[in-house]
């Protein structure tokens, strides 16, 4: 699989996170890029958890209003 456009432009835009790509249920390109915690400089790697905390609630309340 040729991922060099996908690095140049994930790269480019500063993108911070874990892309992962499925085809028929396996996994045929996952790749971290950034930094989990930037303040401390902890890269990200493909197993890095990542906190949803409050976002989850911009989600459900439009869920709830629609």
């Amino acid at each position: 699989m040729d991922t060099d456009g996908l690095d140049t432009a994930v790269r480019g835009l500063g993108f911070t996170g874990v892309v992962v790509v499925r085809h028929a249920g396996a996994i045929v390109f996952s790749e971290a890029y950034g930094y989990a915690t930037p303040r401390w400089q902890i890269t990200n790697t493909v197993d890095t958890r990542f906190d949803t905390a409050s976002i989850t609630k911009l989600f459900t309340s439009v869920a709830v209003l629609q």
